[in-house]
């Protein structure tokens, strides 16, 4: 980007003058784009120069390479100034817990936990899942684009940041290697309204205006104009505005926040996801403008009321605009008391936000984060499925000295049938393949987001649309390939395997009370997953049952299956993902075990990694050296 000059030549004199001003009066007033951050005037939202091809109203005033946004005013002028707001040493955080609000508003997934043991009794490491947009968070700058024109800030397009072309612009990694610190201003509006009179309930769509928060600033002794018109606010503060979502977090029962965050809806004025917050309006957007915050956060789910009855969100103009970051579900309940105690209400604050580049240098997803995902997904699955079964064991156990119960991991494989992307989004799809005397087999597809959809959700019916039922049969989805089912053929891959599948992983589990290993078909029957076994049926561990446990093979199974090859197995295994499905009625055992049978056949084709163990020769030969991790 070219120098730009807020000014015409027509209008040199002016320049003139606002240098002798300057001089004069030990000010330095940004004229020439990119701003200078050590400015000390700044023009009004009215008066930003228009920036070539960028939409109207943007501030992209820092350079034309900048994803800084508003964090380059602080300085470190700026940042040693803020620091003499240290007066008692006293921190106070401003994160909540990483599992607060349990369930998170615009259905976003909750937070989950898992330790991991590296080694038994000696080291653990933990595994966080989490969509940072469900707890204490920045909103940063790839987060919500202008929406007329699609632009997140500074040019930054969809294509930046996902797709074969993703790259790194305007990442949240940007402002964490830069470093927040800062001046803080806190608007403690919940304490003012209670104390006024004025009733509200943050739960609900309130909005708040730029008049109230101005007499709430009075209230507290703070002129919330700008110091360029007045007031107390200085060039790169950090406003905080408390609306009392936190404090009333606690008072609901559990089950209505969970009824409140799961309100249909995102966008547009119809949104059932209603929220306090400030309100849409051109004083509001003046004013934050104006003021040049580095950031802006609340303690609410959304910094501005939800949802917006105006054609704009201020998420628009504070996010890709001006590139302000915004700060949400912050903890401020401890900060207001101490600054209400202490009638002070500006403070040194610091933040660091998340590192996550997400790519490597290879611009690729690490491929070990592949694999977690796929630990997560399949976890989900047993515990979801299995749990009736846990719960039975225990109470069977319950008294007895038998040895410990668990469900153990016992191998995976993954083969990767396309490259995924950088950033691109996928879902994965678990479910039990089937199982032999001894493991349960489960099978993962890594697939394109949303090239697969369920009929139905079982479990969570609030997520079906409109008159759907647990039945496939019902879906109106189309198969994603065309040769969805066709078991033998050796015709080439359907597009299916081509277009919208990336990986398939299998994992087996086995279950196992003390060193005893409990088989499968009881355990599953103990799920409640299994129909009674016919009385004429033969045993899975009996000679007709295929099994990768055993050389025994079904005659009727080897006949269909003796000559298949690993690539129609693949084809097979793909087509399992068809959501619509065949689905016609009850699953008999008849059925399911035919099924299982198909999955037993379909897992000995992929299983030849089974083979490799004789294939290792470390003792005794000659080895490169020895390499070592930090254990």
């Amino acid at each position: 980007m070219a120098n730009d000059k807020l000014t015409t030549p027509s209008t040199t004199a002016s320049e003139r003058l606002t240098k002798v001003t300057d001089f004069l009066t030990f000010q330095k007033t940004a004229t020439t784009i990119p701003f200078d951050p050590d400015s000390t005037k700044f023009p009004s939202r009215k008066d930003v120069p228009r920036i070539e091809g960028a939409p109207e109203e943007a501030a992209w005033v820092w350079g034309k390479d900048d994803y800084l946004g508003r964090i380059n005013l602080l300085t470190p002028t700026r940042v040693l100034a803020a620091s003499k707001e240290i007066k008692t040493g006293e921190m106070v955080p401003l994160n909540l817990p990483l599992d607060v609000p349990k369930v998170p508003g615009f259905h976003r997934e909750q937070f989950q936990h898992e330790i991991k043991n590296l080694v038994p009794g000696v080291a653990f490491d933990d595994i966080y899942h989490l969509n940072t947009q469900s707890g204490s968070q920045w909103d940063g700058f790839r987060h919500i684009a202008h929406m007329h024109s699609k632009y997140f800030y500074n040019h930054t397009t969809e294509s930046d940041i996902v797709g074969p072309e993703a790259n790194g612009k305007a990442g949240i990694d940007y402002l964490s290697k830069h470093g927040i610190a800062a001046r803080g201003l806190l608007l403690d509006y919940r304490s003012y309204a209670l104390k006024k009179g004025i009733e509200y309930d943050p739960w609900d769509y309130y909005a708040i205006s730029w008049d109230e928060l101005y007499a709430c600033g009075k209230y507290q002794g703070i002129d919330i104009r700008p110091a360029a018109q007045g007031g107390d606010v200085k060039i790169g503060d950090i406003l905080m505005i408390r609306s009392g979502f936190v404090s009333t977090y606690d008072e609901k029962p559990a089950s209505e926040r969970e009824r409140l965050a799961q309100r249909e809806g995102a966008v547009g004025p119809d949104s059932n996801q209603r929220w306090a917050g400030v309100k849409q309006e051109e004083k509001m957007k003046d004013w934050l403008h104006d003021c040049y915050f580095a950031a802006v956060a609340g303690d609410a789910v959304s910094f501005e009321a939800w949802p917006s009855f105006e054609p704009y969100y201020l998420h628009e103009y504070l996010l890709a605009l001006w590139g302000c970051p915004i700060g949400e579900l912050f903890d401020l309940e401890t900060l207001a008391d101490k600054c209400r105690e202490r009638n002070r209400w500006t403070f040194f604050v610091t933040s660091s936000p998340a590192n996550v580049p997400e790519c490597d240098y290879n611009i690729h997803k690490s491929n070990s984060t592949y694999f977690t995902d796929l630990d997560i997904s399949r976890l989900h699955l047993v515990t979801t499925l299995m749990k009736g079964g846990i719960d039975k064991m225990a109470k069977q156990r319950k008294g007895t000295s038998k040895g410990k119960f668990g469900i153990m991991l016992g191998g995976v494989a993954c083969t990767f049938k396309r490259e995924i992307q950088p950033y691109q989004a996928y879902d994965i799809w678990s479910r039990v393949m089937c199982w032999d005397r001894k493991w349960i087999y489960i099978v993962s597809h890594f697939v394109e987001k949303g090239s697969a959809k369920p009929a139905a959700y079982t479990l969570q019916p609030w997520m079906n649309p409109k008159g759907a039922t647990k039945s496939r049969a019902q879906s109106s989805d189309k198969p994603i390939g065309d040769n969805a089912g066709d078991e033998t053929s050796e015709k080439s891959p359907s597009p299916r395997s081509n277009s919208k599948i990336f990986a398939i992983g299998t994992a087996k589990y086995v279950i196992k009370e003390g060193r005893m290993t409990v088989p499968p078909e009881r355990f599953l029957e103990l799920c409640g997953l299994l129909p009674p076994r016919p009385s004429n049926a033969s045993s899975p561990s009996g000679t007709t049952s295929p099994s990768l446990e055993s050389s025994a093979v079904d005659v009727g199974a080897a006949s269909t299956y003796s000559n298949m090859t690993r690539s129609a197995a693949e084809r097979i295994l793909d087509s399992t993902l068809d959501p619509s499905g065949t689905d016609d009625g009850e699953w008999s055992w008849e059925r399911i075990e035919e099924e299982r049978k198909k999955g037993i056949r379909i897992l000995e084709a992929m299983e030849g990694l089974d083979a490799l163990q004789d294939a290792f020769t470390g003792s005794g030969s000659v080895a490169l050296g020895r390499y070592t991790d930090l254990l």
